[in-house]
C-alpha cells in the first residue's frame, strides 16, 4: 500500500530542478500534509500512516488523478473540483 501511494504522490506532485533529498523531504511533507487535510494531523514520518489512513489517502490520490480532487499545497486543503467545496480539513483544523 505504501508503494502504490508513494507512486502516486510521485506522478501527482514533480520534483524537476530537486535534488533526490530535496524531492524525497517534499513529497514526505506532502504526504504527510495530505493526510492531516484527511484528518490525521500529527505525523511525522510516511511509517506512520496507519492502514486505514494509507486507503484513504490512496483513494485520495485517485480522485486526483481522475481531476476529481485537487490539493493546494499552500492552504493546505482539499477541494472538490466540480463545486469548489474544501473537502476534509485545512492545515491547522485538523
Amino acid at each position: 500500500m505504501r508503494s502504490k501511494a508513494m507512486a502516486m504522490i510521485a506522478g501527482l506532485f514533480p520534483v524537476e530542478g530537486m535534488t533526490p533529498t530535496e524531492g524525497d523531504d517534499y513529497r514526505r511533507q506532502v504526504t504527510l500534509d495530505i493526510c492531516a487535510a484527511l484528518g490525521t494531523p500529527g505525523l511525522t514520518s510516511r511509517a506512520d500512516v496507519d492502514k486505514d489512513t494509507g486507503m484513504l489517502l490512496i483513494d485520495t490520490l485517485q480522485a486526483m488523478v481522475d481531476e476529481e480532487v485537487a490539493y493546494d499545497i499552500a492552504s493546505g486543503k482539499l477541494f472538490q473540483l466540480s463545486t469548489g467545496e474544501v473537502i476534509g480539513f485545512a492545515r491547522g483544523d485538523g
